[in-house]
């Protein structure tokens, strides 16, 4: 293998000797991976810096217990949970809003007053996830509105999306008001009372 010369600050440089003598790897397999790891994450347009955020919401995921699943096959146990009719969906909607408010309390710890950086860790993970874009519009320091897209492939997955999403934010002392909502498109208002 070529060996290749980088210059890296030395504060980095001792961290990563000690944590390539802590797990026993050898420094130039261990950099020429953690290498390899960057090229990837900038091919999907993600910064090496987004790593802490993924991980950040890799941890909050840690206490949810999340499952991954294809939007298609979620989209399909909605509308079969549905078809019970509208008291099953008042209890999807009741269900979606308590797992809202308990995401909230746990997100509470991580980001209690740095909304921004929470919705920027979102939209950094949802790169792999069906959510497709989020944006921020900062109107005052205390309120912003909040467009989501690819949250629902269909009325009734959008409109509970949006009652998770209301129940996190009003969870974490905002007043959410809903601007719009079309199929797999959502955007709110959020507002933090002084």
């Amino acid at each position: 293998m070529p060996r290749t010369t980088v210059a890296v600050d030395d504060t980095i440089a001792k961290r990563i000797s000690a944590l390539a003598r802590k797990f026993n790897l050898v420094l130039s397999s261990f950099s020429s991976e953690a290498l390899s790891v960057a090229g990837d994450l900038l091919e999907m347009g993600l910064m090496p810096r987004d790593l802490k955020k993924l991980t950040t919401v890799m941890k909050i995921a840690s206490f949810i217990d999340p499952i991954v699943l294809p939007m298609e096959l979620f989209e399909s146990l909605v509308k079969k949970a549905s078809m019970c009719g509208e008291q099953c969906i008042k209890e999807l909607d009741g269900e979606m809003e308590s797992w809202g408010k308990r995401v909230a309390s746990i997100i509470k710890g991580y980001y209690e007053d740095d909304i921004e950086s929470l919705i920027d860790a979102v939209s950094k993970a949802s790169k792999v996830f069906a959510l497709r874009e989020i944006s921020v519009e900062r109107f005052t320091q205390n309120s912003m509105e909040i467009k989501l897209v690819g949250v629902g492939k269909s009325e009734l997955t959008t409109r509970l999306t949006y009652t998770f999403i209301k129940g996190l934010f009003e969870g974490l002392g905002y007043k959410v008001s809903l601007e719009s909502m079309g199929i797999g498109i959502i955007k709110i208002s959020v507002e933090k009372p002084m």
